[in-house]
Parts: C-alpha cells; structure tokens; sequence
C-alpha cells in the first residue's frame, strides 16, 4: 500500500514539474515566435525557426561587431569573424 501511495506521489510531482517545463518554453518561444512572423512578413515567405535562430545569431554578431568600443583591436576582429562566419552560415533560401 505505501509503494502505490509513494507513487502517486512521484508521478503528480513529475507531471507538476513537466507542466512547469512546459509553461516555461512557450513563455521563452513567445518572442522567437514574434521574431519569426517579422523576419516572414520581411522576406515575403514563411521561415522556420532554425531560420529565426540563424537571422538572431547574425543580428546578435553584428552589434557585438559593430558597437563593441572600448575593446581591443584583437577583440574587434574576433566579432568580425564571428559575424563573417555567422554570415556564411545562414541558409535562407
């Protein structure tokens, strides 16, 4: 009897915890999603989000590039090349 009673238990706090997970990754994606929809109205076509992810990851390189002062020279070229390879990496087709 307190086995099945112990796991009742475990199985409510296991959904409770994946409910949790679960109201956390649509309140986190609700601005990718946002992105998303611009980035689609943009281009005229609807992107995917690994698309969204890869539009971010250049825009996010290109300010580190761009508006990175008081850096080392040394610094600034490694935000170049990060954006450079940002850049190359995109598949928008």
């Amino acid at each position: 009897m307190k086995t099945e009673i112990t796991m009742k238990r475990e199985g409510q706090l296991t959904r409770r915890v994946a409910s949790f997970i679960d109201v956390l990754v649509g309140s986190l994606m609700l601005p990718i999603g946002w992105f998303r929809s611009y980035y689609s109205s943009c281009l005229g076509k609807e992107i995917s989000l690994r698309q969204t992810f890869s539009l971010l990851h250049v825009q996010i390189a290109f300010l580190f590039a761009v508006f990175a002062t008081g850096c080392s020279v040394l610094l600034h070229v490694v935000f170049i090349a990060w954006f450079a390879a940002a850049l190359v990496t995109i598949r928008i087709s």
